[in-house]
């Protein structure tokens, strides 16, 4: 947050989750991620996009080389 200079973070409250929901909703996270995939020439106009705006594309996490 202190990276991109955001004031707010958007989330989504759990609260209401039973502990065992909560761990659920981790693993099935997790598992969209891992069968996810990417646009590349989507991700490249963004970074693209997003380094002439100056911002700092380490915080991105994608490896650049």
């Amino acid at each position: 947050m202190r990276l991109l200079d955001l004031k707010t973070v958007p989330c989504i409250e759990l609260g209401h989750l039973s502990e065992a929901q909560k761990r659920a909703y981790v693993i099935a996270g997790n598992r969209l991620a891992l069968n996810g995939g990417w646009n590349e020439d989507h991700l490249r106009l963004e970074l693209t996009d997003l380094k002439t705006q100056g911002t700092n594309l380490e915080v991105t996490g994608i490896d650049l080389m």
